[in-house]
């Protein structure tokens, strides 16, 4: 099939797999729930992304109602064959245009912007808070989930992809396309990397200290960014991360109840995390792996107002 060039009006799921179906079973999701588990979990590893409404892709026809994704500004980062609901998207006349920010916006800005995400739910892969009404009701549409599901948190949040991840959060804080790469937010958003000595770089209430707003801290499968008072913000999932985060900080039940959400957390708890529970060192030369961790900042003020 020859591609199409094409746009989302909402924000627009990328999944892994084209069998979606398989994955809105909502006996398997209610089972979880009343188990008190996490029905998300089921659905969101086949996520690979949210678009932002907007984006312009091109795409061909993968089975009745499926589309694979061929080209778009994540897909170069990901090496999996790419899917979405092929009622989402339309055909467009535009051509792949540059929707990155080129002047960023001012730190006062993406301050603001980050408080207003606090307790934003989790979603692997989430760039959209509210998510999408029209996925909601595609999927109810097959009958893979009931419209009486919106009533349910829980649920509602799986119908309508809402949510966002760390990279989400850092996306609608700086209104900068990052999809993947991690490298790519040191060459273009941050341009440096901030030197410790090395005695210093495993003190965490000296990294702590030294911390000024919009730095990232960045390892592989995670982004946190400063609010320059002692506090980071994140957005944390289910995993190793909310397990030695919850350590750190105190937190007495399961790490879910504190994070799978947006949460402002103490940042030398966190790189206490990082560097005791975890065993990362603090790398100052470009190194993304499961062993370091990084702390990026631009040479420059991001703006006044």
């Amino acid at each position: 099939m020859a591609a199409r060039t094409v746009t989302n009006p909402e924000p627009l799921t990328l999944y892994t797999t084209p069998d979606l179906e398989r994955l809105y079973q909502r006996e398997a999701l209610a089972a979880e729930l009343s188990a008190g588990g996490l029905p998300r979990l089921l659905v969101d590893r086949a996520i690979a992304k949210v678009l932002p409404r907007g984006s312009v892709f091109s795409v061909d026809t993968f089975a009745p109602g499926i589309v694979r994704i061929r080209e778009c500004a994540y897909r170069p980062y990901f090496e999996k064959d790419l899917f979405a609901i092929d009622s989402l998207v339309v055909d467009t006349e535009r051509t792949s245009d540059d929707w990155r920010t080129p002047q960023p916006p001012s730190r006062v800005a993406v301050l603001a912007r980050l408080l207003s995400c606090e307790g934003i739910p989790y979603l692997f892969g989430g760039s959209a808070p509210e998510g999408s009404a029209a996925q909601a009701a595609a999927i109810i549409d097959r009958d893979w989930l009931d419209a009486a599901d919106l009533s349910i948190p829980e649920l509602r949040q799986i119908l309508l992809s809402s949510g966002i991840d760390c990279s989400g959060l850092f996306n609608l804080a700086t209104q900068y396309a990052f999809f993947g790469d991690s490298k790519d937010v040191y060459r273009v958003w941050a341009r440096s990397l901030v030197q410790f000595d090395e005695g210093s770089a495993e003190r965490p209430d000296e990294l702590a200290a030294a911390l000024e707003p919009c730095d990232i801290i960045l390892f592989r499968g995670h982004m946190t960014i400063a609010l320059g008072d002692g506090r980071v913000i994140q957005a944390v999932g289910d995993g190793r991360n909310a397990q030695t985060f919850a350590d750190e900080t105190g937190h007495t039940g399961p790490p879910w109840t504190k994070y799978n959400r947006v949460v402002i957390d103490d940042a030398a708890s966190i790189l206490r995390a990082l560097i005791h529970r975890q065993g990362r060192r603090y790398s100052s030369e470009w190194r993304l792996d499961d062993q370091h961790f990084m702390i990026l900042r631009r040479p420059a003020p991001l703006g006044r107002t």
